[in-house]
């Protein structure tokens, strides 16, 4: 039984309470202890957990098998088996993982010019494609493999063939009876060294495979193959060419014994470290490390010595003083009593712009304002740590949403919209509502811009918690309006008066303050109750709002009292006409709670100047006239000043 990857993924909890969950727990302990082929227990077989588990375990379990694969690999690379040896037993081997009919090594000429294959396996009757085949590789797709380092997948060679009829290769592995092709680069001190290819009589077979595990065994055989150059450069005494290839490298290239004394240098290597290569040809490479010990050093090179090669990252000392960071691939050579081959190359540029980029996410993680970074379709890729505490998700939940699924509904149709301003614009600022993993709905002020990225338009927001800004507008809008219906108090009113009565004086007009109280409320409470009433209260406010101008004013005082301004009036005649409307609006049935109800309303009018001058005293007078109305029988008008 395997080892399991981590002794535990899930904290104990008590589910004494549903017991259904006990035979997915069974199989879940039992993938946690590193068997990923457990007996599922009868009846979860076909439910949807089931067979969730089930994928899960079969994942699992190539990916096991992948992993001891790959080690048994990298064991035989370091063992020193030559490149043939260690091709035939991965062909051997990866077919329960892998599905290929073929599997060759090519490489590229020195001028990378040219293609040829060097070894092959295959389980055709008749192999067409034979070692030793070679072809420029001109202006074909493996060109665009060499410049990205990714893998190439031809799922149909029949109809890459038909669109490249001119590839030779292609049609020689039809007539093999190969139908897709996966090629992936073999890169060795960061420059295309060749190819290895996987083929099978099936089409549409690489397409969902994991590509990891091709890239693992390319970089295993670049290694090999990288080795075994060198070491033949070496047997074949080409040392001048040798000499050549090291010192035109631009990284630094350092040739050691066994006991870490170096023997040959390049060029770059005295540039990197400001020694002269007479100097450096007397050291020891503990004279240069800055990050080990002499001690710690002797060890590292006897796990080289016994794993074979080795890439990290550690710090030398330059001639002046100067420490600087470099990366260090080194391979062990059984030859001449050990040779140690190691290129290595100054890294601080890299390291300066890791170190930038960490202090900039500690900066994103520590500020108050939550950080969030999308693609064009609004699928979330970063977040900071403030967005995940704020919003209550961790890192891996909310990476994997869209904006969408973080919007308040009341909001959610406008999100597509926005989107299309802000590749119009570039930028924009607006609010909206987020919904958290508690479902607590959070507003937010929103300030997002477009980024360019490797080619790709992102969108960078920046939300800011409005919670408290909104609280005190809410209780600055209460301190000028009506809870009810949202409508100016009196407070607010007066000071609309007040506004008005200044402008008439300037153009010499009439201002109009009608006090409306609806006559039978008092029984539709009565009746239906008091939040049939407040339904009531609503409807009539927004008739009598219909029924004004935009600059006139609607003010509910309380119960069934309201008071409107009618601004820059040029007669009584006018104010009269639109009490009459309000009265008609009134008088309409509405429909509320399953019943149809119909208002009526008692007016009082107070005009300015000829009432008074006073907002307070032209309300109290409107007032007054009110009850006149109401007196004399309701659902009817009363000028202030009118005989009764």
């Amino acid at each position: 039984m395997r080892k399991p990857f981590v002794e535990s993924v899930m904290p104990p909890s008590d589910h004494s309470g549903d017991k259904s969950l006990d035979p997915y727990l069974l199989v879940v302990r039992a993938m946690q202890d590193g068997n990923y082929s457990p007996a599922f227990p009868e009846g979860t077989l076909s439910d949807p957990l089931g067979i969730e588990l089930r994928i899960l375990a079969a994942t699992l379990e190539q990916r096991c098998s992948e992993v001891e694969l790959l080690q048994n690999i990298m064991h035989e690379v370091a063992s020193g088996l030559l490149v043939d040896d260690v091709l035939d037993r991965i062909y051997e081997r990866f077919h329960s993982i892998i599905p290929y009919n073929r599997m060759g090594l090519a490489l590229l000429s020195e001028d990378r010019t040219t293609l040829t294959q060097c070894w092959l396996r295959s389980d055709a009757d008749e192999v067409i494609l034979r070692r030793g085949f070679s072809a420029p590789i001109g202006n074909s797709s493996l060109q665009q493999v060499m410049a990205t380092g990714q893998p190439r997948i031809l799922n149909d060679l029949e109809a890459y063939l038909a669109e490249l009829p001119s590839s030779h290769s292609t049609r020689m592995m039809i007539k093999e009876g190969m139908r897709s092709n996966l090629a992936c680069p073999l890169v060795a001190q960061g420059k295309p060294i060749g190819f290895l290819f996987f083929a099978s009589r099936q089409k549409n077979v690489y397409q969902h495979l994991h590509q990891q595990i091709f890239m693992q065994i390319a970089a295993q055989v670049s290694i090999l193959v990288e080795k075994q150059c060198l070491a033949q450069m070496l047997h074949e005494n080409e040392e001048e060419r040798y000499k050549t290839i090291v010192r035109s490298t631009l990284d630094g290239f350092w040739l050691i014994d066994a006991q870490g004394q170096l023997l040959d240098v390049n060029d770059a290597a005295c540039e990197l470290s400001g020694y002269r290569r007479e100097e450096l040809l007397t050291m020891h490479v503990s004279d240069l490390e800055a990050s080990e010990t002499p001690e710690e050093t002797a060890r590292h090179i006897q796990k080289v010595i016994a794993c074979g090669s080795d890439r990290f990252e550690t710090r030398h000392l330059r001639k002046d003083g100067h420490i600087f960071d470099i990366e260090v691939s080194t391979n062990f050579l059984a030859i001449n009593g050990g040779r140690f081959f190691s290129f290595m190359r100054d890294i601080s540029a890299r390291k300066r712009a890791e170190e930038e980029i960490r202090l900039k996410a500690l900066l994103l993680d520590n500020v108050n304002d939550s950080v969030f970074l999308a693609d064009q379709l609004g699928n979330i890729h970063y977040v900071n740590e403030t967005a995940c505490r704020i919003l209550g998700y961790t890192q891996q939940e909310i990476c994997g949403l869209n904006l969408r699924a973080l919007d308040s509904t009341e909001y959610a149709h406008l999100i597509q919209l926005r989107m299309d301003k802000l590749l119009l614009r570039g930028q924009a600022i607006f609010e909206t509502a987020h919904i958290c993993k508690d479902g607590t709905i959070l507003p937010v002020e929103l300030n997002v811009r477009l980024i360019e990225s490797n080619g790709n338009t992102l969108f960078l927001g920046v939300a800011r918690d409005i919670m408290d800004r909104k609280l005190a507008e809410k209780h600055a809008h209460l301190a000028y309006h009506d809870p009810l219906t949202g409508l100016p108090n009196r407070r607010r009113v007066i000071e609309r008066i007040e506004y008005a009565l200044v402008r008439a004086t300037r153009y010499e007009r009439l201002v109009a303050v009608m006090f409306l109280d609806l006559d039978n409320l008092k029984m539709i409470n009565d009746a239906l109750g008091h939040d049939v009433g407040d339904e009531v209260i609503i409807a009539a406010a927004g008739r009598i709002t219909f029924c004004v101008r935009q600059d006139d004013a609607v003010s509910r005082l309380g119960g069934d009292e309201f008071v409107v301004l009618l601004s820059e009036i040029k007669d009584v005649g006018e104010a009269q006409a639109v009490a009459e409307k309000i009265l008609a609006e009134l008088a309409a049935p509405m429909s509320i709670a399953g019943q149809t109800i119909s208002l009526s309303s008692s007016i009082g009018i107070s005009l300015y100047p000829d009432d008074s001058i006073d907002p307070q005293t032209l309300i109290s007078l409107a007032d007054s006239a009110m009850y006149k109305a109401k007196r004399s029988g309701k659902n009817r008008i009363w000028l202030y000043g009118e005989d009764a």
